[in-house]
């Protein structure tokens, strides 16, 4: 069987040759263990730096190459493919406090974390925090249709486009896109949980807005010749 037929056959619930295989987040050493060689992909603190220093388009080569040779060395059946940034993203980089302290611009502040290299929010600035309302959301949801939409052709769906065609004919191609997530909000993670209970109100609409954005999309991925789509992120995770 290729690779394709093979995710087909389990989901059609027929039984393949052998059990399909793919994953959806793979972190750069692993890459760079197997490759043998230096790489962007999911390098954490390293990749942040190359979009700082407006390196955007090595970023996305080193994606290209990379996570497919990877997924052949491994001998994956499901290539996992994401956007990218648009060509001439270069996003401001933010003050470096010490050796693994950096401030945004809202005054929030994030470390390198010695166990993932992350820059991960480390404490949000109360002061320069705006609570969403209740109205303020619905008005959100009043104008989601309005919102600016990525079309199939955006430079952001680059490396998915040179994936379907590197990889789409043999592979299950599996986008990984948007998580609803827990809706909570907060200027602190306490308050963001806490509020999950004090103002349901806020988090169900902030929920309805985030999958009515979702949904949105769909009609777009459907035009990329991806095979399925995954929404992906963690609902339990390191920081809660």
């Amino acid at each position: 069987m290729l690779p394709r037929e093979r995710v087909y056959a389990a989901l059609e619930h027929r039984e393949p040759d052998r059990i399909p295989w793919g994953e959806h987040s793979i972190d750069y050493n692993v890459y760079e263990d197997i490759l043998g060689r230096e790489t962007l992909v999911q390098a954490k603190m390293r990749t942040t730096q190359a979009y700082w220093d407006g390196r955007r388009d090595e970023v996305v080569a080193s994606l290209k190459r990379d996570r497919l040779d990877l997924l052949r060395a491994l001998e994956m059946d499901i290539v996992f493919v994401n956007q990218v940034p648009p060509v001439g993203h270069h996003p401001a980089p933010m003050e470096q406090l010490d050796e693994i302290t950096y401030r945004d611009s809202n005054g929030d502040l994030y470390h390198v974390s010695a166990t993932t290299h992350d820059l991960m929010p480390y404490w949000r600035n109360p002061e320069a925090y705006v609570a969403p309302t209740l109205e303020g959301v619905q008005e959100q949801i009043d104008r989601v249709e309005e919102e600016p939409l990525a079309g199939a052709d955006d430079s952001c769906w680059e490396f998915v486009h040179h994936a379907v065609n590197e990889m789409g004919e043999t592979h299950f191609v599996m986008l990984l896109c948007g998580d609803v997530g827990f809706p909570g909000f907060g200027a602190t993670e306490a308050e963001f949980w806490m509020n999950l209970l004090l103002e349901p109100e806020i988090c169900e609409k902030l929920a309805d807005l985030q999958g009515k954005r979702m949904l949105r999309q769909i009609p777009v991925f459907a035009q990329l010749g991806v095979d399925g789509i995954m929404p992906c992120g963690d609902l339990g995770h390191s920081q809660g």
